[in-house]
């Protein structure tokens, strides 16, 4: 970690400050911060061997640093000095020293500090009274309050491992955030010696190396360890992990038509579908990064796949993972099929159970009727009335619904039925006009009404008799007598 020391402002009564620490660089480990002074010119700010009026701060500027040749006494006004004073003027560990607990600094970020030192003639402790400015000096410091040291999440160590392997890391922080970390360093002890195999220059929440290890000998033991550096250069290790290649060791991914589900699971034509898949291994190796395609049809004869291919970020030993798309459904019947891996990229032991089907019904509508009768005539007792002609897409039972037009309003003359309906219409009184209309069901969706052009008439008007000297004619529904 670098150390500018720089004299910003020193008067001729000013001591020399010099700052340091059991450990270098500053880090969440030091237990204190030794900071050492000297007098100038001879003079020693001792009064009968006690230093009763030295006293000390740390300051930042507006959230920057002054630049050398800031003249710290005459600007005092635009610092800001962070807490009380922090050197007691007691239980000196060592001549001209001070040794400052590290955890006065916890809430502080990381990032460069001023120590300032004054020999205060009146002992009210401030930094800014013009009587003390005789003996302010200060230096600049890096201080690295917290912790840098990243910590390797997955996988564990001592991990079986094989194939194509990811390692991740993070942070893991004690007040520092990732973007402080510039550089990201992956490293594995190889001959005797540290080796970098990865480098990551723009590091975001979180780091990772993926790595095939599928030519590496087996019972190989790869140690990694990952470092992060600070934009001032300084950087921090983490622990490092052993892993175990294994190159019998495999993951074995298993699709089930019976893991295969659909939601809603009756659909009709034209419904949302969510078709879900769980995704099992049963092999003995984790797998990471198990892609998943869904397909309407055998995608090796041709079947479509369905949407964008998904991933599972990862799948352990005896474990499985959920994918999941929604498929505009299409009426009729159809196998969906699933298939985990598609491109192989995972080393498996079995490969041929990476693919299911399951089928699922999308409800159609049966067709529109292509009959009804009658659609003319005079009608005065039983209409025989006939619908037909409709088919089902799915295979299913078709059901008519008969519907007459009559007294200014349509009135269900038969749900659901056969289509043929004797249709008294004695009660009904003497009308034109009167219409039919029916539609075809599967007793999940109906078609749409087939209502063919013309109309009937309705006559219930009761027969009459006329009188005649001669024999009685029948006419029609009336009897004449002549």
């Amino acid at each position: 970690m670098s150390t500018l020391e720089k004299e910003v402002y020193v008067l001729d009564r000013a001591y020399e400050l010099r700052i340091s620490a059991f450990t270098t660089p500053i880090t969440p480990s030091s237990t204190y911060i030794k900071v050492y002074w000297n007098p100038k010119s001879g003079q020693d700010p001792l009064e009968n061997g006690v230093r009763y009026h030295i006293y000390g701060k740390l300051a930042s500027r507006n959230g920057t640093l002054p630049t050398f040749g800031d003249n710290l006494v005459q600007n005092l006004n635009n610092w800001s000095w962070l807490g009380h004073p922090i050197f007691p003027t007691s239980g000196y560990e060592c001549d001209n020293c001070w040794n400052v607990p590290r955890s006065q600094f916890d809430y502080l970020p990381d990032g460069m500090y001023y120590f300032g030192v004054i020999e205060d003639s009146n002992d009210n402790q401030e930094m800014d009274d013009p009587d003390d400015r005789d003996g302010i000096s200060s230096r600049s410091y890096y201080m690295n309050f917290h912790t840098l040291a990243p910590a390797i999440d997955s996988p564990a160590n001592s991990s079986e491992v094989s194939g194509t392997v990811t390692v991740y890391a993070s942070s893991k922080t004690n007040g520092i955030k990732d973007e402080d970390i510039t550089r990201i360093v992956f490293q594995k002890y190889e001959d005797g010696s540290w080796a970098d195999i990865y480098t990551d220059n723009t590091p975001e929440d979180g780091f990772s190396y993926t790595e095939d290890m599928t030519n590496v000998p087996d019972m190989t033991k790869r140690i990694i360890r990952v470092r992060a550096f600070a934009m001032d250069g300084t950087s921090a290790t983490s622990s490092s992990i052993t892993l175990i290649v294994r190159s019998d060791i495999k993951s074995d991914l298993v699709v089930y038509p019976s893991s295969i589900s659909f939601n809603p699971s009756q659909p009709r034509e034209g419904d949302v579908v969510n078709i879900s898949a769980q995704v099992f291994n049963i092999g003995s190796a984790t797998a990471y990064d198990v892609k998943v395609r869904f397909y309407l049809g055998d995608p090796q004869a041709g079947g479509t796949q369905i949407r964008s291919e998904q991933t599972i970020t990862s799948i352990d030993v005896a474990g499985n993972g959920i994918s999941s798309v929604n498929w505009n459904s299409i009426g009729g019947s159809h196998d969906i099929f699933v298939v985990a891996d598609p491109l192989g990229d995972i080393p498996e032991t079995n490969v041929s159970n990476n693919k299911a089907e399951r089928n699922i019904e999308v409800n159609v509508p049966p067709t529109i009727p292509t009959s009804l009768t009658p659609v003319s005539g005079i009608h005065g007792g039983i209409v025989n009335v006939a619908c037909s002609g409709s088919t089902d897409l799915n295979g299913d039972p078709i059901y008519y619904t008969i519907l007459g037009y009559y007294d200014g309003t349509w009135h269900d003359l038969e749900l659901n039925g056969d289509g043929i309906y004797n249709w008294d219409v004695s009660s009904i009184a003497s009308q034109t006009g009167v219409d039919l209309k029916c539609n075809a069901t599967d007793l999940t969706d109906s078609s749409a009404y087939f209502n063919p052009a013309g109309t009937l008439e309705i006559d219930t008007t009761p027969p009459t008799v006329e009188n005649s000297s001669s024999s009685d004619v029948m006419s029609g529904d009336h009897v004449r007598r002549r």
